[in-house]
């Protein structure tokens, strides 16, 4: 009932609404029930988000099939997360892109057979995994002094640094977290000029 009346609300004066589902997980078996109920309640579309880390086809065409049994049809579109595109630079062109949906339309029977469109995919990126420095602030806590571009920029690296500034240099780079004792001043203002 919650469930109901919180979409309810949520879709007041809007075209969609977007419900993300469970995962299941081994200490969670039972998301996958729990979205197909949520789903037949709202009688809403599925679409399904894939991780696609491998090469075999068969086993992301096998995925969709059963999806598309659990949910009786209401299976609209499937997207693939993590997708391994063949591409030159580290993000694929629109040409590698579309390249990669024709080989997955045509390696994978179900999306035609189910009637299931092809959305998307998102390619597998190192940046992606990495957390903005916006969300490290706020799952600390942090009372941010400069905000700067912390919306965009990501943390792929953290260092301890309780070090003088000149044997710390070769860490204070692009996309490191630097962390050091509040007393440090020499230390937090060596890193407000970089």
């Amino acid at each position: 009932e919650s469930i109901v009346q919180t979409f309810s609300e949520a879709a007041e004066g809007v075209d969609v609404v977007v419900v993300e589902g469970l995962l299941q997980t081994e200490d969670f078996p039972l998301g996958a029930q729990l979205n197909k109920q949520i789903a037949q309640t709202l009688s809403a579309d599925v679409i399904l988000v894939s991780s696609f880390q491998s090469e075999d086809v068969e086993i992301l065409n096998r995925e969709i099939e059963i999806a598309c049994t659990e949910y009786n049809g209401q299976v609209a579109g499937s997207i693939i997360n993590k997708a391994k595109i063949p591409c030159e630079h580290e993000l694929p062109s629109a040409q590698e892109a579309e390249a990669f949906k024709e080989s997955i339309l045509e390696k994978c029977p179900v999306y035609k057979k189910r009637k299931v469109d092809f959305i998307g995919a998102v390619p597998f990126a190192n940046n992606l995994l990495a957390p903005r420095t916006l969300d490290v602030a706020k799952l600390i806590n942090a009372k941010a002094i400069f905000m700067g571009e912390m919306s965009t920029r990501r943390v792929t690296q953290i260092e301890l640094c309780a070090r003088t500034v000149p044997n710390m240099m070769h860490v204070m780079k692009t996309g490191t977290l630097i962390v050091t004792p509040a007393d440090r001043s020499d230390i937090i203002l060596s890193l407000i000029h970089i």
